[in-house]
């Protein structure tokens, strides 16, 4: 991307901008009052398509207490990376002498994008559309999530054991006629726009072609792990849409260590990243370009189910 928005706001040259886009020249910083000694609650969620950050506020450290949805014990961080589609609550205390500062949204140092900012501004300070730099000193590496060892749910939870499984790797190669495509296990996501899977199980049709990457799971209250390989040299956000899943472990290196697994009150969540060149382990998507699998569950539970007319013609709409 060129530019990142906080509440729809940052500083951009529009005249860089694709003609006929919506941009308004340097629409100034997004800002966020504070009042000295008092706590505030941030909810914060990345809402780009392809782009992780580094979320922070200058001289202002915060206690994440959410993640996905999820109540976490409070864990003190200074600067919190978020993935695509990953939700955090933190808590920022008001406790630097009054002034204004910047809060910031930062690309990784490789991508050499300009940083997204907005303004936290104490009572009593005067107006500074500009306020000064004074960002953490530490290198911003490659993005990983927060440590999913530190980062605990607030309320402890035993898991059950697992009864199935599988393991993906994750490649990006061209396909036959030359484009860029993403594989799990060397197949390659193409959706049926004609016919969704759940419309052939409606109808009593084959939906386990190899190009749906559909996994069936008919049993009743089956308990999954997935370990996902990725031979990329980029992370990958991922999600499994319906579900929350807990996390056992990351690591580097394309085979799964088992013994670092942690299955005693894990963070639970719904959207995780998988290292680049790395793994994550998890138990019970980019779909363009064929990174998805489909978990088809209780195929023939559903076959009970009377789908409603409407939802019938929503295959005509998309034809048009």
């Amino acid at each position: 991307p060129d530019n990142g928005l906080i509440n729809g706001k940052n500083n951009f040259d529009c005249s860089k901008a694709p003609p006929g886009s919506k941009c308004v020249d340097n629409a100034g910083l997004a800002k966020f009052e504070f009042v000295k000694d008092k706590k505030y609650r941030l909810r914060i969620i990345n809402t780009s398509a392809f782009s992780a950050f580094f979320f922070s506020i200058d001289k202002h450290e915060m206690e994440v207490i959410e993640a996905d949805g999820l109540y976490t014990k409070r864990n003190k961080i200074h600067r919190l990376p978020i993935n695509v589609a990953q939700r955090y609550s933190v808590i920022v205390t008001a406790n630097q002498p009054v002034d204004n500062y910047i809060m910031r949204s930062e690309f990784q140092k490789t991508a050499n994008l300009p940083n997204i900012k907005a303004i936290v501004h104490y009572e009593g300070a005067p107006d500074d559309p500009e306020p000064k730099d004074n960002p953490w000193s530490d290198s911003l590496t490659e993005y990983v999530d927060l440590d999913h060892k530190t980062l605990q749910p607030l309320e402890e939870e035993k898991i059950p054991e697992s009864t199935k499984k599988f393991e993906f790797k994750i490649d990006f190669h061209k396909n036959s006629t030359g484009v860029v495509k993403a594989f799990l296990n060397n197949s390659s996501y193409i959706p049926d726009i004609n016919f969704p899977t759940l419309d052939k199980i409606f109808k009593k049709k084959s939906f386990n072609e190899p190009s749906a990457n559909a996994y069936i799971f008919d049993k009743d209250g089956e308990v999954v792990d997935m370990y996902f390989i990725n031979s990329d040299d980029g992370e990958h956000p991922f999600h499994i849409h319906g579900y929350q899943f807990w996390v056992l472990g990351t690591g580097t290196g394309d085979k799964v260590d088992e013994n670092e697994l942690n299955t005693h009150n894990p963070i639970k969540r719904d959207t995780a990243t998988i290292p680049a060149l790395g793994w994550i382990a998890i138990r019970f998507w980019h779909l363009e370009s064929g990174l998805l699998i489909q978990l088809v569950t209780l195929p023939n539970e559903m076959l009970k189910m009377q789908p409603p007319e409407e939802w019938t013609k929503l295959c005509e709409l998309g034809e048009r």
